[in-house]
């Protein structure tokens, strides 16, 4: 099981499924997906040091892009949704 890297996100895909079939391993299964939920967080939240998926989609993106663009059916802004 890969710790918290975006680079092992499949693979720990593919493991929780298998694990979440077995009660022997709920709680391996668990740890695991809090492991992968984390991921889609801000790494400023404290849990991992590296980049998570949400560092590395709005890395980019610069303060007008975040308060400007919008969603065509609600249209919130990135800002908002955040």
């Amino acid at each position: 099981m890969n710790n918290l890297t975006t680079h092992g996100w499949n693979e720990n895909q593919k493991l929780l499924r298998k694990l979440l079939k077995s009660k022997s391993t709920f709680d391996e299964a668990v740890k695991l997906c809090k492991i992968q939920h984390a991921l889609v967080h801000p790494s400023s939240m404290g849990v991992t040091s590296d980049k998570t998926f949400f560092d590395l989609v709005l890395e980019d993106i610069n303060e007008n892009c975040y308060r400007q663009l919008q969603d065509t059916k609600t249209n919130r802004t990135i800002l908002y949704d955040v």
